[in-house]
């Protein structure tokens, strides 16, 4: 019989959302009440799958031998970086994960015989495209005029502020150019100026949907 020798790849988003329910129910006594529940909703998306034929070889190999079947795959160029993120609340917690997966699989002729079906897989990280260096996308934040109090309670002037994003769209391992102005009209002196930049993820699952945020 022949040994079918054979690879996948395989790309899945996976998403659940943790959510907070009204519940009603008949009690001991008879009586209508109502509860809050938590319960959990899943989906499921295929990304990329695809099978990729490394060969044959028939039952005669020799034993202890080790055999290589080296291949390569393109990847189509909208598929999405791995990723994970889950809500900051405790508890089982809702999450959503983009994964990848390289899958080999021996296959014996029907499926029997002496070697029988044999699958291995290993999880692997995937980078999106890069972004379009000559499309930058940029954003310019309007001045605000802000009162600068002493002690929390003496007004002792005005600082107006303004920000440039040269490009918003950065990629993993990208640089982002923000410009700063300051204007102070205040009687205290500016000793630094911090910028924090906080990452957003929404996720769905049916009708229900989490958001995260954080620094």
């Amino acid at each position: 019989s022949q040994l079918s020798i054979k690879a996948y790849i395989s790309g899945k988003e996976r998403s659940v959302v943790r959510y907070q329910d009204t519940e009603h129910y008949t009690d001991g006594q008879g009586n209508r009440r109502s509860r809050t529940v938590t319960r959990y909703r899943h989906a499921n998306r295929q990304i990329i799958h695809e099978l990729v034929h490394l060969g044959d070889a028939n039952t005669g190999v020799e034993a202890r031998a080790k055999y290589r079947f080296p291949f390569q795959i393109s990847l189509p160029p909208d598929l999405p970086s791995t990723m994970f993120c889950q809500e900051s609340r405790g508890g089982p917690r809702g999450n959503c994960c983009i994964t990848y997966k390289v899958k080999a699989e021996l296959v014996s002729g029907g499926g029997g015989g002496i070697f029988g079906n044999h699958k291995v897989e290993q999880e692997i990280s995937v980078l999106s495209k890069p972004l379009p260096y000559n499309q930058p996308v940029p954003n310019l934040i309007p001045p605000i005029t802000r009162k600068v109090n002493y002690f929390g309670c003496m007004n002792v002037g005005t600082v107006t502020m303004g920000a440039r994003v040269v490009d918003t769209r950065i990629g993993q391992g990208e640089s982002a150019v923000i410009d700063f102005a300051a204007k102070n009209q205040s009687r205290r002196r500016i000793d630094r100026v911090e910028v924090d930049v906080k990452e957003e993820v929404t996720w769905n699952a049916g009708t229900q949907k989490l958001y995260f945020s954080g620094m």
